[in-house]
């Protein structure tokens, strides 16, 4: 998946310099660093920072819903999880942090992928996948563009921009996103 975007204040104008933290899970649902595990210390993590557009680019695998297997060995979480409607499976999301001078506070969340059945019964609660924090992808099958993009078979595009509470946004930044 390449995921693109950028990052904003609540005027509609570029963050240049603001330092992304990007880290995901991979498709088994382990995250590096949580257990010990055998998973690579750093593995699907990283961090950037946006150009002077407040642009940002990067290449990744593209993120699966998943079950975190200490929850599935915990039989009263699932009778709980079933009691509830809700599934122990969390949807595909890729978590970001965003630190730059002028934001107020570093923002921190998750960006979901829209359509992904799994978002109405996340067992955190499906509002925790607010749609503003929901983006499309594209599927990439024309073997010219793939070439192009360097892989092998089809790939996802993202594209997703931040606009951001900054200490120079309006009161009510007209699309910014939930925190």
């Amino acid at each position: 998946m390449i995921v693109t975007g950028r990052v904003l204040d609540g005027n509609g104008q570029p963050l240049a310099g603001a330092k992304m933290e990007i880290y995901q899970a991979a498709n088994n649902g382990d995250y590096s660093g949580v257990y010990d595990d055998g998973v690579p210390k750093f593995n699907l993590r990283g961090h950037l920072f946006t150009d002077d557009d407040g642009r940002y680019t990067f290449t990744t695998v593209t993120p699966v819903a998943y079950a975190d297997a200490n929850l599935m060995a915990n039989d009263q979480t699932v009778e709980a999880a079933v009691a509830l409607g809700r599934s122990l499976y969390r949807p595909a999301h890729i978590h970001y942090e965003i630190h730059h001078p002028d934001l107020i506070t570093p923002w921190r969340g998750e960006i979901y992928f829209k359509g992904d059945p799994v978002i109405p019964v996340d067992f955190l609660g499906a509002k925790i996948a607010h749609p503003a924090l929901q983006a499309d992808t594209t599927l990439h099958e024309d073997p010219k563009r793939i070439a192009e993009a360097g892989f092998e078979g089809p790939y996802r595009s993202m594209e997703f921009d931040f606009p951001l509470k900054t200490r120079t946004s309006p009161d009510s930044p007209a699309k910014a996103v939930p925190a």
